[in-house]
C-alpha cells in the first residue's frame, strides 16, 4: 500500500506467485511434498512420497491447532478428520502404518512440516516487504486457517508490532473465508469506477 492504494506487483495470479504476493498454500489441503520432499526421521532425510497421502490439516491437527471433527471426511484418505486418523495418514506420507513408526516419530515429523510451512509463508512475507516503501500499519487475516495466519504475524519481526484485524470480525464468515476472491472483486469494482 502507498498512501492507502494497493500497488501490487502482481496483477496477475503467475505475476503475484513470482512476486511473493500469492503463496498458494493453506492450513488444509496442501500437500505435504509442497513443503518438503523430506523429513528428518531415524538420524536420515526421509523422503515424502509423492502422493496426498497426507496434507497440513493433518499437521495441524496433530499439534492441536486444529479442533476434531469426525464429520469432516474431506481429507486425504476421505476418513475423520481426527488425531487419531492424521497420525495415520502422516505415518503414510513416509510409506508407513503405525506398527513401523512410532506415535513420537510421527509428532517429531508434524512439528518439523509445519515448521517448514510456516517458512514458506515467511519467506514471501519478506520478499513482499522488502519493495515496501511505507510502515506497514495493519494486516488483515481471514480463511478457514485464520489460526496459522494469526502465528505468523504474531512472530515475524516487522508484522508483529502491527494492528491485526481479523476480517471475520468485520464482514460475515463466508465472505471472510473466500476474502481473497471478495478482495479481487471489490478492487476491480473500485477500478471501474475510477475510469468512469
Amino acid at each position: 500500500m502507498e498512501q492507502g492504494f494497493p500497488v501490487p506487483a502482481g496483477l496477475t495470479d503467475v505475476e503475484r506467485l513470482l512476486s511473493g504476493e500469492l503463496v498458494y498454500t493453506g492450513g488444509r489441503r496442501t500437500p505435504l511434498a509442497m513443503l518438503s520432499n523430506f523429513v528428518p526421521l531415524r538420524d536420515q532425510q526421509c523422503p515424502l512420497a509423492a502422493e496426498s497421502f497426507a496434507t497440513t490439516l493433518d499437521l495441524y491437527l496433530l499439534l492441536n491447532m486444529r479442533p476434531e471433527d469426525a464429520a469432516d471426511l474431506d481429507t486425504a484418505n476421505g476418513q475423520p478428520a481426527t488425531r487419531e486418523v492424521a497420525e495415520i495418514r502422516l505415518a503414510r506420507s513416509v510409506c508407513c502404518d503405525l506398527t513401523e513408526i512410532s506415535t513420537e516419530e510421527v509428532q517429531q515429523m508434524a512439528e518439523w512440516l509445519a515448521e517448514r510451512h510456516q517458512h514458506q509463508i515467511h519467506r514471501a512475507i519478506d520478499q513482499v516487504l522488502a519493495r515496501t516503501t511505507e510502515p506497514i500499519a495493519a494486516v488483515l487475516i481471514s480463511g478457514s486457517a485464520v489460526f496459522l495466519a494469526e502465528k505468523i504475524v504474531k512472530s515475524h519481526p516487522v508484522l508483529s508490532q502491527t494492528r491485526l484485524t481479523n476480517v471475520a470480525g468485520i464482514f460475515d464468515a463466508s465472505v471472510a473465508d473466500a476474502a481473497c476472491a471478495f478482495a479481487v472483486a471489490r478492487l476491480a469494482a473500485e477500478r471501474v469506477q475510477m475510469k468512469e
